[in-house]
């Protein structure tokens, strides 16, 4: 089972360092509020890129502190920032996320957002 704890905190810290209440997280992102709570307290994870993406940029996360919470929402953990390149990074990511969007495909279920959209965000971020 995966721990959603560092996506939770990460998410949280950004929230308050931008001075926003879960409340304004929730509107500003069209979440309901009891689910940005459970996302905070790392009850929940985010397995849809375009999610990852929207809060990201709601937040308005940039460079290390973007590559991270990406890192979190994948559930990867933290050091591969600091032991790889970011083009293997972004690689890395796009192979495991890549993997979700296909699954999710084949089980019928298109709404998933592009892998794309994730990629050049966090290029454009980090």
């Amino acid at each position: 089972m995966p721990d959603w704890q560092a996506f939770g905190r990460a998410l949280m810290e950004a929230r308050v360092r931008r001075g926003l209440s879960r409340a304004e997280l929730a509107r500003k992102t069209g979440l309901s509020l009891p689910f940005v709570s459970r996302l905070e307290r790392g009850q929940r994870g985010v397995s849809q890129p375009a999610l990852v993406e929207l809060i990201a940029r709601v937040l308005q996360m940039e460079g290390e502190e973007r590559v991270r919470f990406y890192l979190y929402a994948a559930n990867l953990p933290e050091e591969l920032a600091s032991l790889l390149g970011r083009e293997e990074l972004v690689g890395l990511l796009a192979g495991l996320m890549g993997v979700r969007d296909r699954a999710a495909q084949e089980a019928g279920m298109g709404h998933v957002a592009s892998l794309g959209r994730l990629l050049v965000a966090l290029s454009r971020g980090a």
